[in-house]
C-alpha cells in the first residue's frame, strides 16, 4: 500500500504471487481504488492489518522530529492522504501523526463484511490476537 513503486510496476516484475497489504483508512475510497487496481494487476489476495490503528511510540523519532524526506513518496496513495508523513511537528513523529489522522481505529466486523462485499480476492487478517477473534474472522 505504501510502496514507493506502483502496484502495476511491482506486478510487472514480480516472480511470484502478489498479495496487497492494506491498512484501514478513514477514507474508504483510496482503499477501494487500491483494491480495484490490485485486482486488475493480478494480485491474488488482500492482507488487512487489523492490529495497527496507530503505530508504536518511538521516542527517537519524536526526539528527532522524524518525517519522510521529500523524495520518498507512497506511489499508490493520493498525496493528500500522505501529507502528514512529510511534515515534522515539535514533540511528534510525522509517521505517528499520519497514522492518527488517516488510520481508522474503530474498524468492526461490520466493516470487514463491507470490504468482503467489494472484492472476490481472499482476505487475510494480519494481527488477529485472540482465538475468539480468529473464529469470528473465519465466519
Amino acid at each position: 500500500m505504501f510502496a514507493s513503486r506502483t502496484l502495476e510496476e511491482i506486478a510487472a516484475v514480480a516472480g511470484g504471487p502478489l498479495w496487497l497489504q492494506l491498512y484501514w483508512l478513514r477514507q474508504r475510497e483510496p482503499m477501494l481504488d487500491l483494491i480495484r487496481r490490485a485486482e486488475r494487476a493480478g494480485y491474488r489476495a488482500l492482507v488487512l492489518t487489523v492490529d495497527a490503528p496507530g503505530i508504536a511510540y518511538r521516542p527517537r523519532d519524536v526526539r528527532n522530529g522524524f518525517a519522510l524526506p521529500d523524495g520518498v513518496r507512497a506511489a499508490n496513495i493520493d498525496p493528500t492522504v500522505m501529507t502528514a508523513t512529510h511534515s515534522a511537528a515539535a514533540g511528534e513523529a510525522a509517521i505517528a501523526r499520519h497514522a492518527r489522522e488517516q488510520f481508522d481505529s474503530s474498524i468492526t466486523w461490520k466493516d470487514l463484511a463491507w470490504l468482503r462485499e467489494r472484492t472476490e480476492l481472499p482476505l487475510v487478517l494480519k494481527g488477529v490476537l485472540t482465538a475468539e477473534d480468529a473464529e469470528l474472522a473465519v465466519k
